[in-house]
């Protein structure tokens, strides 16, 4: 029957092979009638069983798949998963579910069907148990899936999954922090943290340095977060949430995705994350922990394997949004006891473990499993279910994954430097592209808080007082900020403020009254990073800067094609130097479908490319065209304006 599952068979070489072996059979019952009277119930059975696994198992091919569990009947938030353009849905069942549940574009896997899978971790699987979801997964790579999404079944996506990565190549940002990353305070909620996160690490601040590359290996395994009632723990609820009210967390939309580094951890989970096929080995859900932990600690065992064949994890802007059922906290709390108090030693275990280098990637991720279950972060019965998930896989025809020369391990107090990552890492200057520093500070979302207080922003406030003794005449057309009535009118687009000299950086405290208010989205950009920061660090607040060299009067053409490639989440790009006022009170109706013209030299940011010499034109043009090509964009479509 292993035949019927290989998936790198053609549909007609699978139908040959199925009717070959139905003839088998039938020869060989031919042959036991020869000695009996009739063919017995147990051989009419056993022929019936064959065609009805044939049927289960097979359905049209698919490249993208929708993985979830439910026992309830087809939610509101299932149908419209059902109904998202490319996609289909398998839902995984269990012994509460509906026998009859059904829905238009979707497989239901009832318990009977599970079993006609004839898959090997079938029989490692508990009934009651998320880990069923394990099927689902093996179910769509059966039938042609290239990428999975897993979630659940009150999640439900916002942009149609339109926002990750599907290319094998992007250009975006890379954190270059310590060990541990915290994706919530980089999407504006810097008193948060994700279920998994080591408590002990709870109260220190991300480093907002990073790497932007024009082109790097995508991700294989993308994790957007959730608008809501998101992925915290029970610790959280208890403390922060409001008994009388439901958690509605918002985070900064705006906000490019991250890609986390090789020999750095950050929890994921499986409620609105996408898998490439390249990282499929690594969907399995244990069975060995508690509910509230399984796709945690799935999540940190994928990422220390992922380091032995180069791969890496991202984190994506909220592209869905939650509405979690409502349950005991204190059960959850109960669900995650070990979770709190073994998380700081199972990232210490994976930073220092390793693989030796005569084993394949596979025989790796057994020894992990193994080595896990010797440590007891999970029970010993995860090591015959990974050695079942992956014959599995390879009796599908799902290819092993090779292993690079090095691994980069670092401890909790360094940070990556990118000398070292240039030694270490191999896949993404095949190119030969270059890194830009870069800094990026989100913009700061209202937390959740059992007693909420306003906090007046002193600082833009002392800015507008300095502000006003220098230019009275501009600060009567710009209210302060309390009353201003079109407070973050420009949400949507991202300001890019040019500097062409270091010198000037101590003029950011009126640059940031001026705008600050107004477009929540700006990006300083200048030469060295060093300078700015020691001029703005009196401020009390941080500022997202591209540290891009001064190089013949083109920074401000570079700054535009950085600024494009970090992947901000607007629908456009204004360009001004830090010597220009822009009178933005006077396009508060400006329509966001076409270029803001201003005079005639500047005019929009292409057009603005003709007054350069014809090989520097060349130059930068390729360089602009690059990079709306990477965000998915099209020069006619682009808004871009330059002051």
């Amino acid at each position: 029957m292993d035949v019927l599952f290989d998936s790198n068979h053609s549909q007609a070489t699978r139908h040959k092979l199925f009717v070959g072996v139905l003839i088998v059979c039938l020869l060989g019952l031919a042959y036991v009638n020869m000695f009996s009277d009739s063919i017995t119930e147990k051989h009419l059975s056993l022929i019936w069983s064959i065609i009805k696994a044939k049927n289960v198992t097979r359905v049209a091919s698919f490249e993208k798949w929708i993985v979830l569990t439910s026992i309830h009947p087809p939610t509101d938030d299932v149908k419209y998963l059902s109904q998202l353009p490319g996609w289909r849905v398998v839902v995984v069942g269990d012994v509460k579910s509906p026998a009859n549940w059904s829905y238009q574009n979707c497989d239901f896997l009832s318990i009977e069907r599970q079993k006609l899978l004839n898959f090997k971790i079938t029989d490692s699987l508990p009934y009651k148990s998320y880990a069923r979801k394990n099927l689902g997964y093996l179910y769509a790579i059966l039938n042609g899936a290239k990428f999975i999404y897993e979630t659940d079944d009150d999640n439900r996506p916002s942009d149609n999954l339109e926002g990750f990565i599907y290319t094998s190549e992007t250009s975006g940002l890379m954190y270059a922090g310590k060990q541990l990353f915290n994706p919530y305070q980089h999407f504006g909620q810097s008193t948060l943290w994700p279920r998994g996160y080591p408590l002990s690490k709870i109260g220190a601040v991300n480093v907002r340095s990073y790497w932007l590359s024009s082109s790097w290996t995508s991700p294989t395994i993308q994790q957007g977060t959730v608008n809501g009632d998101p992925d915290v723990d029970a610790i959280f609820r208890l403390t922060r949430k409001s008994v009388m009210s439901p958690l509605n967390v918002t985070f900064d939309s705006h906000a490019p995705p991250v890609l986390v580094p090789q020999g750095v951890f950050s929890p994921f989970n499986s409620q609105n994350t996408l898998f490439h096929e390249r990282a499929f080995w690594a969907l399995l859900i244990p069975t060995g922990t508690t509910f509230r932990m399984c796709d945690i600690w799935r999540g940190y065992w994928a990422q220390r394997l992922m380091w032995e064949i180069g791969d890496r994890l991202a984190f994506f802007p909220p592209n869905a949004h939650q509405n979690r059922s409502a349950h005991s906290y204190m059960e959850d709390a109960e669900d995650e006891k070990n979770m709190y108090f073994q998380t700081d030693f199972l990232i210490d275990f994976l930073t220092n473990w390793t693989c030796p280098s005569r084993m394949t990637f596979f025989q790796c991720v057994i020894k992990l499993t193994s080595d896990m279950a010797d440590k007891h972060f999970w029970k010993s019965e995860e090591i015959e279910l990974t050695s079942r998930w992956l014959e599995d896989l390879l009796e599908l025809g799902y290819p092993e994954p090779t292993r690079v020369i090095e691994v980069l391990t670092l401890s909790d107090n360094e940070t990556l430097k990118l000398e070292d990552y240039n030694i270490f890492h191999y896949d993404i200057f095949k190119h030969e592209t270059l890194l830009t520093n870069v800094t990026f500070i989100p913009v700061e979302q209202k937390s959740p808080q059992v007693a909420a207080s306003d906090v007046q922003d002193s600082v833009s406030q002392k800015a507008f007082e300095s502000l006003s003794k220098i230019c009275p005449n501009i600060t009567k057309m710009v209210t302060a900020p309390t009353v201003m009535p079109y407070l973050n009118n420009f949400f949507d687009i991202l300001l890019v403020i040019v500097f062409n000299k270091p010198g000037f950086y101590s003029n950011v405290r009126y640059l940031d009254a001026l705008y600050g208010q107004v477009f929540p989205n700006i990006i300083y950009c200048g030469d060295n990073a060093a300078q700015f920061v020691d001029q703005t660090q009196h401020l009390g607040k941080q500022f997202s800067f591209i540290d891009e060299p001064l190089d013949r009067g083109t920074v401000g053409y570079m700054c535009t094609v950085r600024a494009i490639e970090m992947n901000f989440n607007v629908k456009g790009f204004l360009i001004m130097g830090d010597d220009v006022l822009f009178k933005h009170w006077e396009f508060f109706n400006a329509t966001r479908d076409h270029f803001w013209e201003t005079f005639e030299a500047c005019g929009t940011l292409l057009g603005a490319l003709s007054y350069l010499k014809a090989a520097l034109v060349t130059s930068i043009t390729s360089l602009l065209l690059n990079a709306f090509k990477q965000v998915g964009i099209s020069k006619s479509s682009t808004n871009i304006a330059c002051f």
